[in-house]
């Protein structure tokens, strides 16, 4: 599927979970979360802050960006699926890494993530005709920003002696995520965020 225009943003479709070596970055495994019995995947992103005190007395914060949280919850998993992301759990090593594609629909939108959770999967109503669970996973990585498929372009707003030709305009045309470095600021404007709609 190459246009998205039509979807929510970052896809439609259950998750990925993507186990690479830490060496070389091969895939060892991949498990395609099904659709029979997957609620959609629950997404968050938890500031990342550090607060502290001034000799003075004042508060301080320091806000250093997100770390990405998620839930697959799912009511409904076949014995081959649960064999599958067993196997995926006890081959996660110091020398492993676990991607998550949120949505397999958008392999460029991926997370490393870690087990927040026990493994833990009860059957259907005490029934052995299936099974029922959740898997949280946490970002390893603190995030510079919230993702977005929005393109931002950041600028000092024009206060007194600025024009527009002397404003520099930033925009990514790789990553979603901006880094800190790709602004450009001029003393003494406010820096303003415009998303191009």
């Amino acid at each position: 599927m190459d246009d998205f225009s039509n979807l929510v943003e970052g896809g439609v479709l259950p998750p990925r979970l993507v186990l690479h070596s830490g060496a070389d970055n091969k895939t060892l495994m991949t498990v395609d979360i099904p659709d029979k019995g997957y609620i959609p995947i629950s997404e968050r992103f938890e500031p990342v802050i550090d607060r502290y005190v001034t000799l003075n007395g004042e508060v301080r914060v320091r806000h250093k960006g997100y770390r990405y949280r998620c839930e697959i919850k799912l009511r409904y998993l076949n014995k081959e699926t649960l064999r599958q992301i067993k196997c995926l759990y006890n081959r996660l090593t110091e020398d492993t890494r676990l991607i998550i594609q949120p949505h397999r629909d958008r392999p460029d939108i991926s997370y490393q993530v870690d087990i927040e959770e026990p493994f833990l999967f009860e059957y259907i109503k005490g029934r052995m005709v299936g099974y029922y669970g959740t898997l949280k996973l946490t970002g390893v990585k603190v995030l510079t920003a919230i993702p977005t498929d929005y393109k931002v372009f950041h600028f000092c707003s024009i206060s007194g002696e600025y024009s527009d030709y002397e404003i520099t305009y930033f925009t990514s045309t790789t990553e979603e995520n901006y880094n800190e470095g790709e602004i450009s600021h001029f003393c003494p404007s406010d820096l303003e965020k415009h998303s191009l709609l």
